[in-house]
């Protein structure tokens, strides 16, 4: 419809250039009356400004649309992928001498903030706080809103050292008030000396953030209950502390390029830290059987899921971990366990637990079967999309490795320095 109406428009202009055209090439024949040949010019040269008016008009809407698909819509600040182009021209003209910084911040207690006051005032929150980061990282440097309550500045620092740059935006996204208090974590690398790549970059200083509000968190009831279990499972087998961890780290890097920001990606990283819990009531004879297991032995493996639960909802924290550690082995056909959940009902979450752990079990040595290649367990993935696995988590995984910002390094390192003892 709207291809036709654009047609409809440029019949009219088009017949009268047409007409004026004839007119002109009848000159050729006979000479025509000098009001006619003059109708006839005005009429091409109408047509010719029109045509420039038109194009200028298309050259505005063009950029318009340029700007508006490198704005976040909410706080009028650019947004992931503006930091992205601005990320690497700042990688080519970056130097020892000339350095940057690139600085990350997530809120603290904005979730809190939102369920609170309602979504509107959470949103005139970002925005006014996105306002002031503006204005803290001006005039040399940038800031951006990455998502969620996710923003980032990307500043030079020759005029002004980092320490400035970094108080004057933890200032800015902060704010207190009688029943609310909205602080930030950051953190921030220095380009080039850290990293010569925009994937490799984005990465380090993620990495970086969520150990800043690990560290930050360290009191928390949750996070010393998590760091308990951990042990507790270490103790027992002390193989399977490297893969709890490395699975967490795919789980935060996929989590995050699918847009879970906050308190959703810290549930859905201690829930990947935290996914085989219910093992230690498996017997070991069980767990390091080199052999397929029997029935009865499968029944066993396939209820440590609802015991992970069990454990886990013991605190009232742990509540939102427990019930993604539930659903950790579901199937996207609905073919899993414990509930046979399938697709959209199984928390976003647990479909990104499961690709991880799969991907890792599958290059990790194990008592009953050797490790595959990564681009053999990647073709797994793909083969499995759509039945064991959900397509846009693997996706986003398969991407993240294709594109760098999930590490290869990362994704099958403890794969690669111990044998891994656990069952899928």
């Amino acid at each position: 419809m709207i291809g036709l109406q654009g047609r409809r428009l440029l019949l009219f202009p088009m017949g009268f250039t047409l007409a004026a055209l004839g007119l002109l090439a009848l000159q050729l024949a006979q000479p025509l009356h000098a009001a006619a040949y003059v109708l006839a010019v005005l009429t091409i040269t109408g047509a010719i400004i029109r045509m420039g008016l038109t194009f200028t008009e298309n050259l505005r809407l063009v950029e318009r649309s340029r700007q508006e698909a490198l704005t976040d819509p909410l706080t009028g600040l650019g947004n992931r992928r503006r930091l992205l182009l601005a990320l690497e021209d700042v990688l080519q003209s970056a130097s020892v001498r000339a350095p940057w910084a690139l600085l990350l911040f997530d809120l603290n207690g904005f979730k809190r903030y939102n369920d609170t006051f309602g979504h509107p005032m959470g949103d005139a929150l970002l925005a006014r706080l996105g306002a002031k980061l503006n204005v803290a990282a001006a005039p040399e440097g940038q800031a951006f809103r990455l998502g969620g309550d996710e923003f980032c500045v990307l500043s030079p620092l020759q005029s002004r050292p980092l320490e400035k740059v970094a108080l004057a935006a933890v200032d800015a996204l902060s704010e207190r008030g009688q029943v609310f208090d909205i602080s930030t974590a950051w953190a921030h690398i220095v380009l080039p000396q850290e990293a010569q790549e925009t994937a490799a970059a984005m990465q380090l200083v993620d990495e970086r953030l969520y150990a800043d509000k690990r560290g930050q968190n360290r009191s928390d009831a949750p996070n010393q209950l998590r760091d308990v279990l951990v042990q507790v499972m270490s103790e027992r087998q002390p193989e399977l502390s490297e893969h709890h961890r490395e699975v967490g780290v795919m789980a935060l890097a996929v989590g995050r390029q699918m847009g879970l920001r906050g308190e959703d990606l810290e549930t859905m990283v201690r829930a990947a830290e935290l996914h085989d819990v219910g093992k230690v009531a498996v017997p070991e004879a069980i767990l390091e059987k080199p052999s397929a297991l029997d029935a009865g032995e499968r029944v066993i493996i396939e209820r440590h899921c609802e015991v992970g639960e069990r454990i886990l909802a013991a605190s009232p924290a742990m509540g939102p971990v427990a019930r993604l550690v539930r659903s950790s082995h579901e199937r996207y056909d609905g073919q899993g366990y414990p509930d046979h959940q399938s697709g959209q009902e199984i928390p976003v979450g647990a479909r990104i637990i499961a690709v991880c752990d799969a991907f890792h079990a599958m290059t990790s040595e194990r008592p009953y079967s050797h490790g595959m290649g990564v681009g053999d367990a990647l073709d797994e993935l793909r083969r499995e999309s759509g039945h064991q696995f959900d397509p846009a988590v693997v996706d986003a995984f398969c991407t993240g490795l294709s594109s760098g910002w999930l590490s290869v390094a990362a994704a099958v390192s403890a794969a690669q320095r111990s044998p891994e003892l656990e069952r899928a």
